[in-house]
């Protein structure tokens, strides 16, 4: 019988039995010291390979080291610029780990810290409460469930879990503005209707009021204490807006007073009938931008241009019982207004420096409108217009008197064609390059709209000789029922086929083109940067 023995890819073999010689004999002791000193010439070659393979990849993982990925070497600066990239663009942060800033500081470290040290990623929150839980970004992500990183360290948020999920919103407003580091914060809460808000989360926002830079409310009547009882100063409140998510009586609604304190103060929104100015205090030499639901008198309308001088946006309804057609005496110089449909003040306004218009408009008040666009010699940019029943002729005339239009809005409710044939000409509206139309959807034909797209995204000559304008974006709003009808047959579906196909093809040549229905909306997208409230 023989034995084999392996070492390193070389084989001993034992000679036979029969030729073996004793063990313990001079022979035998002779084989094992040349079988030592073969296997220790072994040793000694593999350990000189294992040195120079170990030196190898010294020199390659030096060689890695020298290189760097363009992601990680980006100068910290840009990174940032980068990342407030990432927000959304009305600067509305709903907080969720799928989306900036959570998403980018988990990442890598690196990364992480960076973000901690961009104190504008963390200078904005938007909650909105509802039926027990507070709606982040995503419509699963609950406050209680969103894992946020402490500054200190690293630990889970298994705590948080136990909180309720207000605790959970009220944690994340402080983590978030801690962050923040001094910087002016937007704050945006929203109550649905028939709720309160968290108790604590009044208290949790107070702790940076001096950081308010925007604070957006909407909130039961029985909050309105709590808001009163956060006092100023704001020295960075530049916006505020104020909407009141119950339908009682507001006739004992507490007077706000302390935004009195806030001399940065320049935009006011007022969404409710019954909110006002008398409720709302506010130093008005340096408002800017005015939007109230109220309805008022001339005579209220008349105290606001005198009280706010330098008011440049205005939106308000105008009381149809106390209204005279004689003109206002004084009026700030307003660059955008927006008026209630209850009744038609252009009769009385002359506004040269008028550039943004919201108007609705019937037969009647279209020759309102030219008579005003003559009058002011105005020259607007950005025209909304809610049209009734206005025919293609008389539109058309509204639309040939501000040739310097480069945003049109319209609600027509039409199934009239003939707009978008002249839109065809360049003639018409020569500047124009945001188009957005709401109208009928019943049995809608598609190919007048391309005809149009096709023929304005074609450059033509501009205002200048150096200049083109093309189209830039365009949205479609289909609604299924018409002004004048009780009809609630089912909402059309999307795009899809061949239209879907063409709409395609005039996205890849980079307009910006959006198709919304009451059921679908092309392209599908989140709905993340909606207005408030």
């Amino acid at each position: 019988m023989s034995t084999t023995t392996t070492c390193a890819n070389r084989e001993f073999q034992d000679p036979p039995a029969a030729t073996n010689p004793p063990r313990g004999s001079p022979k035998w002791r002779d084989s094992q010291r040349a079988r030592l000193a073969s296997t220790r010439q072994q040793i000694w070659t593999l350990e000189a390979r294992l040195e120079i393979l170990d030196a190898e990849r010294q020199e390659l993982e030096k060689n890695l080291e020298t290189f760097t990925y363009p992601v990680i070497s980006t100068p910290a600066e840009l990174v940032s610029e980068i990342f407030l990239a990432c927000l959304p663009d009305n600067g509305r942060v709903q907080p969720s780990r799928h989306a900036a800033p959570l998403s980018l500081s988990q990442i890598c470290r690196h990364w992480r810290e960076i973000a901690l040290s961009t104190p504008q990623l963390w200078s904005s929150v938007d909650f909105t409460f509802q039926r027990g839980f507070t709606m982040g970004g995503d419509p699963d992500i609950r406050i209680r469930n969103v894992s946020f990183y402490s500054d200190e360290d690293d630990s889970d948020d298994s705590d948080s879990e136990r909180d309720s999920p207000y605790d959970g919103a009220c944690a994340l407003v402080r983590t978030w503005f801690h962050r923040a580091k001094g910087c002016p914060v937007s704050v945006t809460l929203r109550c649905s209707p028939n709720r309160t808000m968290p108790p604590k989360i009044f208290s949790a926002i107070a702790e940076f009021s001096a950081q308010w830079g925007r604070l957006e409310l909407t909130l039961p009547l029985s909050d309105i204490p709590s808001l009163e009882a956060i006092r100023g100063p704001f020295p960075e409140l530049q916006s505020l807006a104020i909407d009141i998510s119950t339908a009682r009586s507001f006739s004992q609604v507490t007077r706000l007073t302390g935004f009195l304190a806030a001399p940065r103060l320049r935009t006011v929104r007022l969404f409710s009938f019954h909110l006002t100015l008398n409720n709302v205090l506010v130093d008005s030499a340096q408002v800017t931008s005015l939007e109230l639901k109220e309805h008022l008198s001339k005579l209220a309308w008349t105290a606001i241009f005198t009280r706010f001088p330098t008011l440049r946006h205005f939106t308000a309804g105008l009381s149809f019982d106390e209204s005279d057609p004689t003109a206002f005496k004084s009026v700030p110089p307003l660059e955008s207004l927006c008026i209630d449909p209850s009744e038609d003040p252009l009769g009385m306004l002359t506004l040269p420096h008028l550039r943004r218009l919201k108007y609705y408009i019937d037969t009647a008040r279209a020759g309102r409108l030219l008579a005003f666009l003559s009058r002011s010699t105005c020259l607007l940019t950005h025209l909304t217009l809610r049209t009734y029943s206005v025919d293609d002729d008389t539109l058309l005339k509204c639309l040939r008197a501000v040739p310097h239009l480069i945003t049109l809005e319209l609600e027509r409710y039409s199934r009239n064609r003939g707009l978008y044939e002249h839109l065809q000409a360049p003639v018409l509206l020569p500047r124009l390059q945001h188009l957005a139309i709401a109208e009928s959807g019943r049995d809608y034909k598609y190919e007048p709209v391309f005809t149009m797209l096709r023929v304005r995204r074609a450059s033509h000559p501009g205002p200048n000789p150096e200049a083109t304008v093309r189209l830039r974006t365009f949205d479609l709003t289909l609604d299924v029922k018409d002004l004048d009808s009780d009809d609630d047959e089912a909402a059309p579906v999307g795009p899809v086929g061949s239209i879907a196909l063409q709409l395609q093809r005039f996205a890849a040549d980079s307009l910006r083109v959006r198709v919304h229905t009451q059921t679908h909306k092309w392209p599908v997208a989140r709905d993340d940067e909606k207005d408030f409230p």
